[in-house]
């Protein structure tokens, strides 16, 4: 599976690294940094006023810390759009006017800060493309949050056996280790996995050439195949499924060129299903009402891994439906 990056959330701590996906953001980080430099000094000035809500102060300073570390919350949105405010203003006209001209700078720069924090923050709630997630630093942080898939990883984070959530997971569990039947469709079966069994040992130059010959083995029992599939253009995923209908996946494949080889295959694959059912997450789908039974193929080297992947209308679940299955011929020539 190929997949396009979406605009993730950059790091504050690693700006550099990030500079063009800051860029891309309505209110990028240096804009942030900025607003709540100048905000910073004038809450100094602000502590200068006799009477003035200092309990406010330290709320603000918390929350700028907090944004500064990348703890985003609900409350920091809150407390950024709050008016701060003098309890009791001074007799003196003079020092009314420049109080107050300090608290209207002080207001507007709070709303600076808001109007470039928040698409920073909404970015925050999105985890990165597939191929980022993939990476151990990358999913370690994120499978601690809220967003997390119950794919196992770490072993916490489960949900529910998929053979209780759908029938077709609960049917794969039943015949995956039986006799391929003797009819017509069987005969194609077993034609896919001589082929597959006959290729898959070789030697491949990268995962394209890999998914090639993949995709030749499994043309008599796929024939529909689509190796570029969208899920939606605002998703920015892109990759190889096999579609039952228009819109609705049976298939998401990934593939890497031999095994060890890049990022964990498992997250990437688990992370495109999530994709997968968010694209549909923004109108009534009967695809969701129903879980968005998937099948996840990581094709790594000659290894196969059929896993499979179910929305229980809150959570991403996905699970390995069979022990890593080796498309090799063994000594008596079997597959």
């Amino acid at each position: 599976m190929t997949d396009t990056p979406d605009t993730s959330p950059p790091s504050l701590k690693r700006k550099g690294d990030f500079e063009d996906d800051a860029n891309k953001l309505p209110g990028n980080i240096d804009n942030l940094l900025r607003a709540m430099e100048c905000l910073e000094r004038h809450l100094e000035l602000l502590e200068r006023i006799p009477n003035f809500d200092a309990p406010a102060l330290l709320v603000i300073r918390g929350t700028m810390e907090d944004i500064r570390s990348e703890n985003y919350s609900d409350l920091q949105l809150e407390t950024l759009s709050q008016p701060l405010e003098i309890l009791q203003w001074s007799e003196n006209l003079k020092h009314i006017e420049r109080y107050d001209a300090v608290m209207r700078r002080t207001h507007s720069l709070l709303s600076d800060v808001l109007k470039h924090f928040t698409p920073i923050f909404e970015a925050g709630l999105t985890p990165p493309p597939p191929s980022e997630y993939a990476r151990a630093s990358v999913w370690k942080e994120w499978q601690s949050k809220e967003q997390a898939i119950l794919c196992l990883r770490p072993p916490r984070q489960h949900g529910l056996p998929l053979p209780i959530l759908h029938d077709a997971f609960r049917e794969f569990r039943l015949r995956v280790n039986n006799p391929v039947p003797q009819t017509t469709e069987g005969a194609l079966f077993l034609e896919a996995a001589f082929s597959l069994s006959g290729v898959m040992g070789f030697n491949f130059k990268n995962a394209n050439q890999r998914s090639r010959a993949f995709e030749e083995c499994v043309e008599p029992v796929f024939p529909n195949w689509s190796p570029r599939y969208c899920a939606s253009a605002s998703a920015e995923l892109y990759g190889d499924a096999w579609p039952n209908e228009k819109g609705v996946l049976a298939v998401i494949r990934e593939g890497k060129t031999e095994l060890g080889e890049g990022n964990d295959a498992h997250m990437k694959a688990s992370r495109a299903y999530q994709v997968y059912v968010t694209s549909h997450g923004d109108k009534q789908s009967p695809l969701l009402d129903h879980g968005a039974p998937t099948f996840l193929l990581n094709i790594q080297g000659p290894m196969l891994l059929v896993s499979g992947g179910f929305y229980d209308g809150k959570l991403i679940i996905v699970e390995p439906l069979a022990h890593p299955c080796m498309m090799l011929f063994d000594n008596s020539g079997q597959f």
